[in-house]
């Protein structure tokens, strides 16, 4: 799977290496018509966590906690490389990936403050971009421990991981909905699974009903999906010659348009798409400068955060 070992390069670069107390079930709210997006010079409250380059010789990537309210940054971890932080439903610990002399990359949990450092997917190959069910109990997670790269889904009570994906199609980059009921990610199509061209699929929290829901194009590929706050529409990111740009899907029609319409110059980077349950916001990059946006109002706002690796808001 071509595409697949291209994005684990590339997310690897993101999140390391650069190339629960009460859970809180979110609320769920149909979305008004899209409204003109809008970047806005109003400041936000609330915590970002994010990963940066401390050095390039040796390469070390850590993690860091900045308050909006008062812009202070604390450095959370300090051992090897530390990328793709995600702040848990509650805001009460963090999932990040880490790299471990023994096993490569595994995936660690900590406490908010940084304190309780602890492995929870550990296997001799790479486990990759985990990322929270909405009510904080379990994650889902890639990881290649049954030879081809695939999605899991791991029960943090439990301690109990499923394998939810087969090798014929594998995955990467998924994303539960907010509604808990489905997950997207992105793999090839069967037909065309040569050519390094990957679209966004949907499937059940379990496995099952597996839909693709952007087609095969010669011309793009698109990765990192993400969902709406009432679940009804994804967002994902299209690379169009090279440059990637964001993209709205409306599942009712299965209809992609570009998402941020003359906000930024053409020849502006999107990356970085992911989204805050809670909030009902997505962050992205555009240039090198973080993003939050309101998905309802589509008021943008800066983070103040500039060339970090991976990024998570809360609330």
């Amino acid at each position: 799977m071509k595409i697949i070992r291209k994005t684990i390069a590339s997310l690897l670069c993101l999140a390391i290496v650069s190339c629960t107390s009460q859970q809180l079930t979110p609320t769920i709210t149909p979305l008004p018509t899209l409204a003109t997006p809008e970047l806005t010079t109003e400041q936000i409250s609330g915590w970002v966590v994010y990963s940066a380059l401390v050095s390039r010789e040796p390469f070390v990537t850590q993690i860091f906690l900045k308050n909006l309210n008062t812009g202070e940054i604390t450095q959370l971890t300090n051992s090897r490389n530390n990328g793709w932080p995600r702040w848990s439903p509650d805001g009460s610990q963090i999932i990040f990936a880490s790299q471990t002399e023994e096993n490569g990359i595994d995936i660690y949990l900590m406490n908010r403050d940084g304190s309780n450092q602890r492995p929870i997917v550990a296997s001799s190959v790479d486990d990759l971009v985990p990322d929270w069910s909405p009510d904080g109990t379990k994650i889902a997670f890639v990881s290649s421990k049954d030879g081809a790269l695939n999605i899991y889904i791991l029960d943090l009570q439990t301690k109990v991981d499923t394998r939810l994906t087969n090798d014929s199609l594998g995955g990467f980059a998924p994303k539960w909905s907010p509604d808990g009921q489905k997950i997207s990610f992105i793999s090839n199509s069967s037909e065309n699974r040569q050519d390094g061209r990957s679209q966004v699929f949907i499937m059940n929290a379990d496995g099952t009903n597996v839909e693709q829901i952007t087609p095969y194009d010669i011309d793009h590929f698109d990765d990192s999906p993400v969902w709406c706050p009432d679940s009804s529409c994804v967002i994902f990111k299209r690379f169009i010659g090279g440059v990637p740009k964001l993209m709205f899907l409306d599942l009712a029609n299965r209809k992609a348009t570009p998402f941020l319409t003359g906000i930024f110059d053409d020849n502006v980077l999107e990356t970085s798409l992911t989204r805050s349950f809670s909030r009902g916001y997505i962050t992205f990059v555009a240039g090198e400068m973080y993003y939050a946006m309101d998905i309802k109002t589509r008021k943008i706002y800066s983070l103040g955060v500039e060339n970090a690796l991976a990024l998570s808001l809360y609330p």
